[in-house]
C-alpha cells in the first residue's frame, strides 16, 4: 500500500523505477528500528488509543447525538437505550484515561 501510494505521490512508473519506489518504502522504517527499536510496540500502543476513540467512542457519541439531541426517528435501534450507550461512553472513556495514565507513568 505504501509503495502504491508513493508511486502516485511521486507520478512515476513503479516498473521503471522499483529500487526507487521499494527503498523509499522499506529503508526508512529499517533505519528507525535499528536506531530506535522500541518504536514499533511505542507506535501500537499509541494506534490502540485512537482505535479506542475511532471504534468504540466515537460510534456511541455520534448513536447519542442522533438519537437524544437531534430527536430524529428511525426504523431500527439496538436494545439498550441511554443506560447502554451510557456504558459504552463510560467504559470507551474509561479505557482510554487508563491507557493514556499507563503511558505517562511508563515515561517516568
Amino acid at each position: 500500500g505504501l509503495s502504491d501510494f508513493l508511486v502516485d505521490g511521486m507520478r512515476i512508473k513503479k516498473r521503471r523505477h522499483k529500487p526507487l519506489v521499494y527503498g523509499t518504502t522499506f529503508i526508512p522504517p529499517l533505519v528507525i528500528v535499528l536506531f530506535y527499536p522500541h518504536a514499533f510496540i511505542i507506535s501500537l500502543s499509541d494506534a490502540g488509543i485512537f482505535c479506542l476513540i475511532l471504534l468504540m467512542l466515537m460510534p456511541a457519541m455520534m448513536a447519542w447525538q442522533r438519537r437524544y439531541r437531534k430527536n430524529l426517528n428511525g426504523n431500527y435501534r439496538v436494545w439498550g437505550g441511554k443506560p447502554l450507550l451510557a456504558i459504552e461512553i463510560a467504559i470507551a472513556v474509561l479505557l482510554i484515561a487508563t491507557s493514556i495514565i499507563v503511558k505517562i507513568h511508563a515515561a517516568n
